[in-house]
């Protein structure tokens, strides 16, 4: 009989332990946000006072499958990336549960943490996440004092959170946001009702550019089955002539769908040069939401008006300040 009486196994070496996951730790945390914004305090010529007061609110850091990381702070979230202790938030996207709401900006923000960050407050170039909220709430105002570019120093752990390359986009977000959900529902039907009409019949609508802070008006031409084409063409301040055909599949108010199909854009130079650009989906393709404010209508991030009256009022509202100069790069 064969003997099968296994021998003990030999000692075996201990294993090193594993690294800690580099990047930031997940987690819920505090930051220092502004209320009311910065202003001039006092100053004269190059000497310049800044001021501002702050408030603790809750940032997360959740990894999620795969290593994925979103950090959320307020109600928007952005995609972070992190190569050691450099990370990039990508794309801020503002989200509102009720009523639904969604708008994906193209920004991002490089972002840098410091050696000095301990378990309980985590440092970085655009300000301090803290564990606790009283730490974060221990003061409620910061000042600035700046001759020329030349600043007094800000401890990290006083700086307001801003994230500069993404600040002006938020808050545009969230203005757009206001015009789409702060709107009586007398206003809301009247505005369907009229964009039901105009995809039906054809007509003239005015978007809204914010990089020219100018109304442009717009050709709808209905197509078969619910689609439209949105024709424009127009020549900017510096002499470029811009010409642009979108065109939906299907875009239906009364549902508050759209569905893209194609997009094409051509610019011609003063100089007779001309370069384009093209987009299509694919069919079927997925459908994206509509939102309606009065007599506004936003798809795919455009901002569409039905009278010239709603468009020249927000063009009279201007774009969201920019930061002053101080705060419009990373702290260093």
């Amino acid at each position: 009989m064969r003997n099968v009486t296994a021998e003990p196994p030999d000692p075996q070496p201990a294993q090193p332990a594993q690294p800690a996951q580099p990047g930031p730790p997940s987690g819920n945390y505090w930051v220092r946000r502004l209320t009311r914004g910065i202003h001039v305090a006092s100053g004269v010529g190059q000497e310049r006072a800044y001021s501002g007061e702050v408030e603790c609110v809750p940032a997360t850091i959740d990894r999620k499958v795969s290593d994925k990381l979103t950090f959320t702070l307020g109600p928007f979230s952005f995609v972070l990336s992190e190569w050691g202790d450099h990370w990039t938030l990508l794309s801020p996207t503002l989200t509102q549960a009720s009523p639904a709401f969604s708008l994906r900006g193209g920004t991002q923000q490089e972002i840098d943490r410091l050696e000095e960050s301990s378990d309980a407050v985590v440092l970085t170039t655009v300000g301090a996440l803290f564990r606790e909220r009283e730490a974060c709430a221990h003061n409620t105002r910061f000042t600035l004092r700046c001759v020329g570019d030349a600043c007094d120093e800000i401890a990290p752990t006083e700086r307001p959170f801003l994230l500069p390359a993404c600040e002006q986009e938020m808050a545009e977000a969230e203005r757009m946001r206001a015009r789409v959900t702060d709107v009586s529902d007398a206003a809301l039907a009247r505005t369907i009702t009229s964009a039901d009409a105009l995809i039906a019949h054809g007509g003239t609508l005015w978007e809204y550019m914010a990089n020219e802070a100018q109304c442009r008006t717009l050709t709808a031409m209905p197509r078969q089955g619910g689609g439209v084409k949105l024709s424009q063409r127009y020549t900017t301040r510096d002499g470029r002539r811009v010409e642009r055909d979108t065109q939906f599949e299907l875009l239906r108010p009364s549902t508050r769908q759209a569905m893209p199909f194609t997009d094409f854009s051509s610019v011609t130079l003063p100089d007779g040069s001309r370069s384009g650009s093209a987009s299509g989906m694919m069919i079927p393709s997925p459908m994206v939401p509509l939102y309606f404010g009065d007599q506004f209508m936003l798809v795919e991030n455009r901002e569409l008006y039905l009278t010239a009256a709603s468009c020249r009022a927000r063009q009279a509202q201007g774009s969201v300040p920019a930061l002053p100069a101080p705060f419009t790069r990373d702290a260093q």
